[in-house]
C-alpha cells in the first residue's frame, strides 16, 4: 500500500517542482524581454529626435537661413 502511494507521490511532487521552476524561468525571460524592449524604445526615440533635428537643419540650409 505504502509502496503504491510513494510511487505515485514522487512523480507528482517532481512535476510540481518542475512547474514552479518553469514558471520562474518564464518570468525571468519575460522581464528580460520587457527591459530589452524599453531600451529599444528609448533608442528609437533618440534616433527619431536626431532625425527631426537633421531635417530642421536641412530645411534651414535649403532656405538659406543657416549661418
Amino acid at each position: 500500500m505504502w509502496g503504491v502511494i510513494s510511487a505515485m507521490a514522487v512523480p507528482v511532487i517532481l512535476a510540481g517542482v518542475w512547474l514552479i521552476r518553469l514558471e520562474g524561468r518564464l518570468n525571468t525571460h519575460e522581464r528580460g524581454c520587457e527591459e530589452r524592449q524599453k531600451r529599444l524604445d528609448e533608442r528609437h526615440a533618440r534616433i527619431e529626435k536626431s532625425l527631426d533635428e537633421l531635417h530642421t537643419k536641412f530645411d534651414r540650409l535649403i532656405d538659406g537661413r543657416l549661418p
